[in-house]
């Protein structure tokens, strides 16, 4: 409960959404009118503009020495001027002794990659128990494991923020954009508990229904 409430609070008093700017920069790449102006709006978003001083030898000093460019002249419009980082912290292009040891690092990236493939199974098992309810009653709901508990508040959260006053319907999507949910008041509703293995859940009644994103969008 404490977590929908934060997410709400955030929600209205920050201007900062990552949700929300990840919305509006998908919006954009679908409004996109080719290829070319996706890619560009890539580059953009996630500033992937290539470094100008990766290193510099002979041929891009001669050819630069032959376009006569101005010192005053635009990065974007000069020639790239490339400058090693080391040369320019040391002025030494390569450091001195016997090179460093390489770490193997491939047991924990396995390990890394085993908790990532095992955190989206459940992931994938909660939001399929969540999407077998259909519309029902929060008091239907239960017991819930504490990932499909996670997924459930993740999605009151979003539904009470996008709500525009108390009796009024609402709908919101995950963070992911995979599920979505629908929360309707009940007209003179009671608290209800949810239970789950952590404990019970406490709230008002609603009406709620959490289905696919992608197959209510086609």
């Amino acid at each position: 409960m404490l977590t929908a409430v934060t997410q709400i609070n955030d929600r209205r008093s920050h201007r900062a959404d990552r949700a929300a700017d990840f919305n509006s920069l998908a919006r954009w790449f679908a409004q996109a009118p080719d290829d070319g102006a996706a890619h560009r709006l890539w580059r953009v978003a996630f500033a992937l503009a290539p470094a100008r001083h990766v290193r510099v030898n002979a041929e891009t000093l001669g050819a630069r020495a032959q376009k006569n460019e101005s010192p005053r002249a635009s990065w974007l419009d000069a020639t790239p001027m490339w400058l090693a980082p080391r040369l320019r912290q040391t002025g030494r292009a390569a450091s001195r002794g016997a090179a460093s040891a390489t770490i193997d690092r491939s047991a924990e990236k396995a390990h890394l990659t085993h908790l990532a493939r095992e955190q989206a199974a459940q992931l994938q098992r909660a939001s399929d128990e969540l999407l077998r309810g259909g519309r029902r009653r929060l008091a239907e709901l239960g017991p819930l494991n504490p990932v499909e508990f996670r997924l459930f508040l993740e999605l009151l959260a979003q539904a009470l923020a996008a709500r525009t006053t108390a009796d009024a319907c609402s709908q919101a999507c995950s963070a992911d954009g995979s599920l979505r949910s629908v929360l309707e008041p009940v007209t003179g509703s009671e608290m209800v508990a949810v239970p789950t293995t952590d404990g019970i859940f406490r709230g008002r009644d609603h009406w709620i229904t959490i289905e696919s994103a992608i197959f209510a969008a086609s």
